[in-house]
């Protein structure tokens, strides 16, 4: 149910002016409203409920003081060490304060927030909270490719070898496939499951030649197919009504993010996957995008593209000291197993040395008793 914090709330309620509801019950209207709020596709709706994975499935609604829509951020509660500790997973980026955040933290009752995804502009209001209550980490990277207006001021920008090879292999894929080769496109209600499963399913087959887990499971897919039914743009390459390449994209105000891409690895020596990127490119700035989101992962097509890397980071906000000092620990501890040899073997082999060196301090000190009890 919704829960709505009324000026005459008590002293412990969150202000007046914000809501805390579930997604599930989220008005249509106000879903659409949301979706101009968000800083960027991180943080809309859309990402964090339909695209994410684990979702969201709450959001909190700040509201100016006529019931304007100001905007709202994403979040989700789990319990962990078996319900003694509250951890609130907060979809970022979001432009909080430490003190706003620990507001909402008191109010969810939790130990811990975890702030996903959030640009060198967002954490900056972080340096003045003390370093035992929040905690910044860089986790993963956005690949971006700055649009110019005009396509052929895009190949321009590219290196000598992207400029003369991608034309390059568009005709020769042209005269290999000949009269059975087709371009296509959809957007929004024209992109089909059909669509997604065929492009799913060459993504796969690649990943499973380099011996990579594929993460789209049945659910999943469904879920960010219902999202592409709204902000969805997917290009491809067909050969006799077979798909050989595409790329599933989503469309947020002026900038579009890369979700999906595969190719048919037959065609590797015609550097299909590249080369289909580069003609979804080239159909986004004609759409006028002008930020390409290439996402996380340091893949050497990105950078020959003409993507720059642009750090994410994730923030820890600790309600009390004590917290940060348990939570610290924990990821001392699994560190240390990640790195093969784990706290409790090296805690055996340094307290063996400690009595090997004992042993030998007190064998030595027997043995200058003896010696001078000899003189």
């Amino acid at each position: 149910m919704e829960e709505i914090f009324q000026r005459k709330a008590n002293s412990i309620s969150l202000p007046p002016t914000l809501q805390d509801i579930s997604l599930s019950e989220l008005p249509t209207e106000r879903k659409k409203a949301l979706s101009d709020t968000a800083l960027t596709w991180f943080s809309s709706v859309g990402f964090c409920s339909d695209y994410s994975e684990p979702q969201a499935d709450r959001i909190w609604i700040w509201l100016d003081q006529n019931g304007k829509l100001l905007k709202g951020f994403c979040y989700r509660e789990e319990n962990l060490w078996g319900g003694f500790f509250k951890c609130l997973h907060i979809y970022g980026p979001v432009q909080l304060t430490s003190s706003q955040i620990r507001g909402l933290m008191r109010h969810r009752k939790a130990h811990l927030a975890k702030i996903y995804r959030m640009g060198s502009n967002e954490v900056s209001i972080w340096g003045d909270d003390p370093f035992y209550l929040s905690r910044v980490e860089r986790t993963i990277e956005d690949i971006i490719i700055e649009l110019p207006a005009f396509k052929e001021d895009y190949l321009n920008s590219l290196g000598k070898n992207a400029r003369k090879q991608l034309p390059y292999y568009l005709r020769r894929l042209e005269k290999e496939c000949k009269d059975g080769f087709e371009v296509f496109t959809a957007s929004g209600p024209e992109i089909s499951q059909e669509m997604i499963t065929d492009l799913v399913s060459l993504n796969r087959e690649r990943l499973k030649s380099k011996n990579v887990k594929h993460l789209w499971t049945e659910n999943l897919k469904r879920h960010r197919w219902l999202l592409a039914q709204e902000k969805g743009f997917l290009f491809g390459l067909k050969y006799e009504g077979n798909l050989l390449s595409g790329v599933l994209s989503y469309i947020y105000q002026n900038e579009a993010y890369m979700s999906l891409i595969g190719h048919n690895m037959r065609y590797d020596s015609s550097r299909l996957g590249k080369l289909t990127l580069y003609l979804t490119i080239e159909r986004l700035i004609d759409q006028g995008i002008r930020r390409y989101h290439l996402l996380w992962g340091r893949q050497s097509y990105k950078y020959q593209l003409g993507g720059i890397e642009h750090p994410l980071y994730e923030v820890h906000v600790f309600s009390k000291p004590y917290v940060a000092v348990l939570w610290r620990t924990k990821l001392d501890f699994q560190n240390g197993i990640r790195r093969g040899k784990g706290l409790l073997p090296q805690f055996v082999r340094d307290f063996w040395h400690l009595l090997r060196r004992r042993s030998n301090e007190d064998g030595q000190k027997q043995q200058d008793i003896k010696n001078k009890s000899e003189v």
